[in-house]
């Protein structure tokens, strides 16, 4: 059987004259279709790479060889697009029974008809029926006449993209055109050559110097700079053009100080305390060196070599003359100050400028003493005078022959000590609220210190209700400074001078002269001091006045003071038999820790948290203790200044003899101890009455809180810091004696204050009734009066 004669794809169909022109045309529009997708793919591609390779170029300046490595790849890039998206597409069209299936994908309603017609017509021997094939053919043409290709290719693809082409072929030409030059350089470096592109940063380097601080010499290209050792010198950087993110200075040494300009054209950077000479440059951006280099030469700075001031103060302070040398200076107010100072080198001139009212003061030649001799030698220097009335602060600014100046002046203060009214405080009476009897007195015992020195120390007197014009007023005697430790030692660290002022003062001196004391009469006692500089004037003289606390004291009748005493006595007992109790029970702490020590486990007794609590509880026994002693021992001061008992005169001038030498307010054991004892030999006069008596009550507190409570509270202590079982045993044993000896004494004192509280009962019955039966008659004898 002979083989099937070959389809023809070439041979046109003369069967189908409308089919052949529908098939034409749809492989027409798609060779256009392709050609447009290929090309503008092409331009595109070709397009990138350029302004890609353009923008390397410009920002980053590459070298020959990478814009070598460019020119390669842009060659390659369109071949390769040439061949991928043009050649072979367009090798790849369908033929005609391509373009029939395209077609009839279209429209389905054809099924493969157009295919058929081709491939009959195509086929030279076509089998089957002619009368068949005619009909197929026919029925080709017919629907080939009405056939709609509008929906056979989607076109708009194809032309977006080669609209984009155009569109980017026109922004090239528009942009080479608009700056040619940048297009003509770009093209030159694109293809091998080496023209520069235009520098679009350029750095102008720049000193900005006071002339005292720096030497400037500016060139065209170099800055030459002279600047004094250790002076700071600050560098100011101008970007023109485009603004670099940042710009380092290069340093001759190797460093680089990188600055950054926080999005403004200027950056600057102060070099600190230059030391040596250098030279530096700058860059940034495109600009490799900026327009100049900055040559930095050092040389010495006039210095200060020495400082001397010579305080002389106020006569009125009594203090010597003197010199400080290189430091700050305290001075009275009022000093005079010869300040005069070294310079380096000699022939240096200056000011000084007065801080803060900043204001200056020419340096005058004058010799500088090189010892603290006053008739020593000299040398030349500079200085200036000051009177110091208020504090302030000053600096020298000094200038050598070159018209240097000192780097860092340093900066000097003169603190001024205003002379401020004496400070006052009454040491006795001890309370703020004194009282007493109309036959009663007191003991005014006041302590003043001032700064330099005291002219008098008075006291004065006012009654409730009346003003000051009409108060009593009197000098207290000057017996000398305070000698005590604590008040010497405060004393010389504020450089300060304190002076003590006693007087016995009886009730009715306090009233003026011919003015009847009352019974319910209040005064106000004050101390003022006065100190010993000149007058300036009564309301600045006012103002050097100091004043103590005022002490009020009060004058009741025989009765109420004896209620007051008797209440008085009964709070006290209510605290001694607390402190009992309470003694009570820290003795037993301390029992049970010896106990424990004598056991098989003495480690637990020894544990340091249990003694800080033993110790805690022995020293709260005491600090109650002497809260009760001083408490009774007020009472009894307060009875024996009443002079309610004329039997106790010589036991009330001890007291006064002690009280009059206080020098602080601190409770005074030794003096209590000695009055007792006076009282026990018979130097203190009769030893029954009522101030005898709470005599011997406040010597039994004493013994109880100053030598029982002491050597307890000094035990525990011991205990807490030895580590030694058998030292830790013996402190607690000792500590343990003491508190049994306390704890004895404060029964007696407890049992004694017992018995007085009911003596002062029956006391205070007898004198209300007396008090009555004296009304009574007073009543009685005015009605008979009156009939």
């Amino acid at each position: 059987m002979p083989a099937p004669a070959p389809v023809d794809p070439n041979r046109p169909l003369s069967a189908t004259p409308a089919l052949e022109r529908a098939l034409a045309r749809v492989g027409g529009a798609l060779s256009t279709t392709i050609a447009v997708h290929g090309l503008a793919t092409v331009v595109m591609l070709v397009a990138a790479w350029v302004g890609w390779t353009w923008f390397a170029d410009y920002v980053l300046r590459v070298p020959l060889a990478v814009r070598v490595g460019h020119l390669v790849i842009a060659i390659a890039v369109p071949l390769v697009a040439l061949w991928r998206f043009v050649a072979r597409p367009w090798a790849r069209r369908p033929d005609r029974a391509g373009l029939a299936m395209l077609v009839e994908r279209a429209d389905p309603q054809l099924g493969e008809l157009f295919v058929s017609a081709v491939e009959l017509q195509q086929s030279p021997a076509p089998s089957g029926d002619p009368e068949r094939i005619r009909e197929v053919l026919a029925h080709a043409e017919e629907r080939a006449r009405s056939l709609e290709l509008r929906g056979v290719l989607d076109r708009r693809p194809a032309f977006l993209r080669g609209a984009g082409a155009a569109l980017i072929v026109a922004l090239a030409l528009f942009a080479a055109t608009r700056a040619p030059e940048h297009t003509r350089i770009f093209l030159a470096r694109f293809f091998g050559g080496n023209e520069p592109w235009p520098q679009r940063t350029h750095l102008a380097v720049s000193i900005p110097a006071a002339p005292e601080r720096a030497k400037i010499d500016v060139g065209p290209s170099e800055t030459a700079v002279r600047i004094a050792r250790g002076g700071d010198l600050p560098v100011l950087v101008e970007a023109q053009g485009v603004t670099p993110d940042e710009v380092v200075l290069h340093l001759s040494g190797g460093d680089e100080i990188a600055l950054s300009g926080a999005g403004e054209s200027e950056f600057r950077a102060v070099l600190r305390a230059v030391q040596e000479d250098f030279t530096f440059y700058a860059s940034g951006g495109d600009d490799p060196r900026g327009d100049r280099t900055v040559k930095v030469s050092v040389l010495e700075p006039p210095d200060l070599g020495g400082l001397a001031i010579r305080v002389v103060p106020p006569a009125y302070t009594g203090l010597p003359e003197r010199l400080e040398r290189d430091h700050d200076v305290r001075v009275p107010a009022g000093s005079t100050l010869a300040i005069t100072i070294l310079p380096h080198p000699a022939d240096a001139r200056g000011e000084v400028r007065l801080l803060p009212d900043d204001r200056t003061q020419e340096l005058v030649p004058r010799p500088y003493p090189t010892t603290d001799d006053p008739n020593g030698t000299t040398v030349p220097g500079l200085g200036f005078d000051l009177v110091a009335d208020r504090s302030l602060r000053y600096r020298f600014r000094l200038t050598d022959a070159t018209g240097l100046e000192n780097p860092d002046p340093g900066l000097f203060a003169v603190e001024v000590a205003e002379d401020r009214a004496p400070e006052v405080e009454v040491l006795s009476p001890g309370r703020s609220e004194f009282e007493t009897v109309r036959t009663g007195s007191l003991r005014l015992v006041a302590r003043a210190t001032d700064d330099f020195g005291l002219r008098s120390l008075a006291w004065r007197a006012t009654r409730q209700g009346e003003s000051e014009a009409a108060a009593v007023e009197a000098e207290l005697a000057l017996v000398g400074a305070a000698n005590t430790p604590e008040a010497a030692g405060a004393a010389a660290a504020s450089g300060a001078r304190t002076s003590l002022g006693t007087a016995l003062l009886a009730a009715r001196a306090l009233v003026p002269e011919g003015v009847e004391l009352a019974d319910g009469e209040q005064i106000t006692l004050v101390v003022t001091a006065a100190d010993d500089r000149p007058s300036m004037g009564a309301e600045q003289d006012a103002k050097r006045i100091g004043k103590s606390a005022p002490v009020r004291v009060r004058i009741v009748t025989d009765e109420e003071f004896l209620r007051r005493l008797q209440d008085r006595l009964s709070r006290l007992r209510v605290q001694v038999g607390e402190l009992e109790e309470l003694a009570r029970g820290k003795k037993k702490r301390v029992s049970e820790l010896v106990a424990s020590l004598e056991s098989d486990a003495p480690g637990n007794a020894a544990n340091a948290s249990e003694l800080a609590a033993a110790l805690s509880g022995v020293r709260r026994v005491q600090v109650d203790a002497e809260t009760a002693t001083r408490e009774l021992a007020s009472i009894t001061e307060g009875v024996l200044y009443a002079h309610l008992d004329e039997q106790s005169a010589s036991l009330f001038e001890l007291l006064d003899a002690s009280n009059a030498a206080a020098t602080t307010r601190d409770f005074r054991a030794d003096a209590w101890r000695d009055l007792a004892a006076a009282l026990r030999d018979g130097r203190a006069g009769a030893s029954s009455g009522l101030a005898p008596q709470l005599v011997t009550l406040v010597d039994a507190a004493r013994t109880i809180s100053h030598t029982d409570c002491t050597t307890a509270s000094a035990a525990a202590e011991r205990a807490t810091q030895v580590v030694d079982l058998t030292e830790i045993h013996a402190a607690l044993v000792e500590c343990a004696a003491a508190q049994e000896s306390a704890q004895k004494h404060i029964e007696e004192l407890l049992s004694r204050l017992v018995e007085w509280d009911d003596f002062q009962s029956v006391v205070s019955l007898a004198r209300d009734i007396l008090s009555r039966q004296k009304s009574l008659i007073d009543r009685t004898r005015s009605s008979a009066q009156e009939k």
